[in-house]
C-alpha cells in the first residue's frame, strides 16, 4: 500500500485570461486617473504661464457646471474628485495682457473652459479656440478681433459680450444668426 499523501500546499492558480481580465480591470481606471491628473496639471501650467492670477480663475472638478456665482460645492465627493484628479480651470479673466496664437492653443486644450474674460487685451485668431465645446459665456471688452467669423463655431455660447467692437452691424446679425440660442451685447468703437 503506498504511504499516505502529505498535505499538500495548494497556490492561487489563475489562468492567463484571468490574469489579463484583472490587470486591465487596474489598470483602465489607474489610467484615466493619469490623464486627468496630467490635464489638471497642464493647465494649472498654462494658468502660471499666462499669469491669469491677476485677472481671476475660477476652479472646480472634472464635468462641474460652472455659474455666474463662482460658488464651490462643499460636498465630500467634490473635495474627493480634486484630491484624486486635481483643479480644473472652469472660468478665466484675462486682463491687459496680449494672447499670441499659440497662448490661444494653450487654452483650447481646456476642456471644461466654460466661460472667458477679456479686457484690454490684444487677442490672436479666436478660431484656435473652436475646441472649446463648453464654452457658455465670452466677453471681449475693449478687445479688439480680427472677425467675427470663428465664433460661430461655439454651438453652445449662451453669452457673447463684445464692446468696443470694430466691425459692422452686419456682422452682429450675421453671428446672432448663427448663434440663435446666445445673446450678444455689443457696443462699437468711436
Amino acid at each position: 500500500m503506498p504511504p499516505a499523501p502529505k498535505h499538500i500546499r495548494r497556490r492561487f492558480r489563475f489562468g492567463v485570461w484571468a490574469v489579463l481580465a484583472f490587470v486591465t480591470a487596474i489598470s483602465l481606471p489607474l489610467g484615466w486617473i493619469a490623464i486627468e491628473r496630467y490635464q489638471s496639471r497642464y493647465e494649472l501650467g498654462v494658468v502660471e504661464r499666462l499669469r491669469m492670477n491677476d485677472g481671476g480663475v475660477v476652479y472646480g472638478t472634472l464635468n462641474e457646471s460652472w455659474d455666474y456665482y463662482g460658488r464651490e460645492p462643499d460636498d465630500w465627493w467634490h473635495r474627493l474628485l480634486v484630491n484624486v484628479l486635481g483643479k480644473r480651470i472652469l472660468a478665466c479673466e484675462l486682463n491687459d495682457q496680449t494672447i499670441s496664437d499659440d497662448d490661444l492653443s494653450l487654452l483650447a486644450a481646456f476642456s471644461n473652459l466654460q466661460a472667458i474674460w477679456a479686457t484690454n487685451c490684444t487677442l490672436g485668431d479666436l478660431a484656435r479656440l473652436k475646441s472649446l465645446k463648453k464654452l457658455k459665456v465670452l466677453c471681449l471688452v475693449e478687445s479688439p478681433i480680427r472677425e467675427v467669423r470663428p465664433l460661430a463655431a461655439f454651438e453652445e455660447l449662451q453669452f457673447l459680450m463684445l464692446y468696443d467692437f470694430k466691425g459692422t452691424q452686419e456682422e452682429i446679425d450675421i453671428l446672432q444668426t448663427a448663434l440663435p440660442n446666445c445673446k450678444i451685447d455689443y457696443t462699437f468703437a468711436r
